[in-house]
């Protein structure tokens, strides 16, 4: 969706927003290799990106949701212990959110979401979260 069929303010709540999440993710992505067991830092990763996520939806941001939702997947199987933080992780993660804040970098520019391709980085996500399933 463009910016064209939201109200402005929305739109620009939305940018300043998710530019905040993404300001809080990242950080602590960089904490959390250091120190994997702390749920603390895993849960203030968690929190925004599934804040993101939602916010991304509500204003039909389908590829910024899409990319949010599978990041926010594997975050889960983190805090439910299904999967240990590894650098593996952590990489994909991270190059989810680069991707991530291309995408509000273009909406905040042009008004639209632009042509990321997250195809690799979805990729990843499901191959890691496909392991999760294999080993539960």
């Amino acid at each position: 969706m463009s910016q064209d069929f939201m109200d402005p303010e929305l739109f620009a709540d939305f940018i300043v927003e998710a530019k905040e999440h993404l300001e809080t993710i990242e950080p602590n992505l960089l904490e959390l290799e250091k120190n994997p067991g702390n749920l603390g830092l895993l849960n203030e990763i968690f929190r925004p990106m599934h804040s993101l996520k939602g916010a991304s939806g509500f204003l039909g941001l389908n590829q910024i949701n899409g990319l949010a939702h599978k990041s926010e997947n594997i975050l889960d199987e983190l805090r439910k212990g299904k999967l240990a933080v590894t650098a593996e992780i952590m990489d994909v993660i991270l190059a989810a959110t680069d991707s991530l804040r291309t995408m509000i970098d273009n909406l905040e520019q042009t008004g639209v979401e632009g042509e990321v391709d997250t195809s690799p980085v979805i990729s990843r996500i499901a191959a890691i979260l496909a392991l999760s399933l294999i080993h539960t």
